[in-house]
């Protein structure tokens, strides 16, 4: 499969997030891939001819997206332009990434030889998130996401079909559409990104697949209680990673009990 990459970076309290993600990007073997940053995102570490700051863009708008004054899109918006910006690219394989997104060794050539296991799977999710549905699971297994929304989407890897329609669908703008005509919601500070993905891919009769040990880690530096560029706080309870598989992991199909 010929993959995509695109990582959305917002300013947050640790400024090497978006260092160590790229570098964990890039010693996973994909060598070239897009930044999309939010104004005033430290992004010395990213060469100039991979780095588009917002509200810049190369496809055209998803619908009629608004900025804030500074130039800001916010998560949302953010997350739906790239989406459309790497939908230009020639490849199978669409991959978005947040910016403190580290994956383990060997998590992309990994999912990629798994690219698809269902004729109706339009996504991979490389994060597991810490859900009782998903702690259940004593054996490391490869499952059907089994609730709506998706809980985390740090990395998720999409089929072109399944993404294309997303960013086509004329509910986006739909999502918390109350919120911003009563004026208690920007549409530069629409969330939960994770959330309208899963229930419009479930609409859609798209699929998510994930894994019950996850491929990817929040990067929070130790002397440092949280990382959100959205003020979440810490990463814990259902935000918490599940059972990452570490940074030395053994052969990832031997370990999920793949032939």
């Amino acid at each position: 499969m010929k993959w995509a990459c695109g990582i959305i970076a917002a300013p947050r309290p640790s400024p090497d997030s978006l260092s160590k993600c790229l570098a964990s990007v890039h010693s996973n073997g994909i060598g070239e891939c897009l930044v999309f940053a939010e104004p005033e995102t430290e992004v010395s570490c990213v060469p100039k001819s991979q780095l588009i700051i917002r509200p810049n863009r190369i496809a055209d708008p998803v619908g009629n997206l608004q900025c804030s004054p500074e130039g800001r899109l916010g998560n949302f918006q953010n997350w739906l332009q790239c989406a459309a910006d790497l939908l230009t690219q020639d490849a199978d394989a669409f991959l978005i990434v947040e910016d403190d997104a580290v994956f383990c060794p060997g998590a992309v050539s990994f999912v990629d030889s798994l690219l698809w296991p269902d004729s109706r799977c339009g996504a991979i999710n490389f994060y597991a998130a810490n859900v009782s549905v998903l702690r259940q699971k004593a054996v490391p297994a490869f499952v059907p996401w089994p609730r709506s929304g998706l809980m985390g989407s740090l990395a998720v890897v999409f089929r072109r079909e399944c993404l294309q329609e997303l960013v086509s669908d004329t509910d986006i703008f739909e999502y918390q559409k109350d919120l911003i005509l009563s004026g208690r919601l920007k549409p530069w500070d629409r969330r939960a990104i994770d959330t309208w993905v899963g229930v419009r891919m479930r609409a859609m009769r798209w699929l998510c697949w994930t894994f019950t040990r996850s491929l990817v880690n929040h990067h929070v530096p130790p002397k440092m209680k949280e990382n959100s560029s959205l003020g979440h706080g810490p990463s814990i309870g259902k935000r918490a990673t599940l059972r990452y598989v570490g940074d030395n992991p053994q052969d990832l199909r031997k370990f999920f009990r793949m032939k």
